[in-house]
């Protein structure tokens, strides 16, 4: 049997306890010379909604585009008896890619090859306004 989080009560002060992630949610990237091991968002939604019975919410509070970057300012509301509870947190995400090109031997910029930058950036501070509340937190420790 799978092992979910539980709320410990109606006021989400801590809402998540301390749990493992099960591995089905969880997946890895490499990132540098490193594989790391991470929430993707539609899992955090997911667990989200596993841990709260779907009383949750998720605003973005600011956008902001800077010459080089696009900053955003999520909040994860959650919704208990006694009132609504939030959690946020700041990203951002470069505008631009930087790849080394084979044919011309030189480093040069693009727009992003995949993805677009909105939705990284949402996507990053969904999964940490979700860990301000310890949704999966652990998985940030270097240890």
């Amino acid at each position: 049997m799978m092992k979910s989080c539980q709320r410990k009560s109606s006021f989400p002060t801590q809402a998540f306890t301390v749990c493992s992630i099960p591995r089905q949610y969880l997946s890895q990237r490499k990132q540098g010379d490193a594989m790391i091991i991470y929430l993707p968002w539609y899992q955090c939604a997911n667990l989200l909604d596993r841990c709260t019975g779907g009383h949750w919410e998720k605003r973005i509070v600011k956008l902001f585009e800077g010459k080089e970057r696009l900053y955003m300012t999520v909040e994860i509301v959650i919704h208990a008896q006694e009132g609504a509870f939030t959690r946020q947190a700041v990203g951002s995400e470069n505008l631009k890619e930087t790849f080394f090109n084979k044919k011309t031997n030189q480093q040069e910029v693009r727009d992003w090859a995949y993805g677009d930058v909105h939705s990284k950036v949402e996507s990053t501070t969904l999964r940490r306004a979700a860990a301000a509340w310890g949704l999966a937190r652990y998985l940030y420790d270097n240890d």
